[in-house]
């Protein structure tokens, strides 16, 4: 039987809980199609995957530096009120994207505001959490 490994395209099914078993994806015929060791999927999903066989289900857990890395301090910011642009809707909770004068841009999650200061969290919303994957190798595409 044929073996799912690096450089291969692969397709697979997968559901995806936190460890308190809360889901996150729980469909469980969304199909993904990627080609493992291109870094189109957390590396945590490429790694399960790598060795599995066509049809094989596999339960694995993915620590947070596996999957969107740690919740990281220096990305968030406090800025003054002033320097944002006055159209901009800030309110605690949501997310925009922030475009700096150097013109990269970055979604941005609105946590504080107090004092003329906002905090912004540039982390990724899944930042510092482990998962649980189920996954089932569809196909080896190529």
């Amino acid at each position: 039987m044929e073996t799912a490994q690096m450089g291969n395209k692969v397709k697979v099914k997968y559901q995806t809980t936190l460890p308190n078993h809360e889901f996150v994806s729980d469909d469980p015929n969304k199909e993904v199609e990627f080609r493992i060791g291109s870094h189109e999927v957390i590396p945590g999903l490429e790694k399960a995957v790598d060795g599995m066989q066509r049809g094989e289900t596999r339960e694995v857990n993915v620590k947070a530096r596996d999957a969107f890395g740690h919740h990281r301090d220096d990305l968030v910011l406090k800025v003054n009120r002033a320097n944002l642009p006055p159209d901009s809707e800030l309110k605690v909770g949501k997310s925009f994207i922030l475009h700096s004068k150097n013109g990269s841009k970055a979604r941005v999650k609105v946590t504080d505001m107090q004092n003329g200061w906002v905090i912004l969290d540039a982390n990724h919303p899944s930042a510092g959490k482990n998962f649980r994957f189920r996954i089932k190798l569809v196909d080896i595409v190529e």
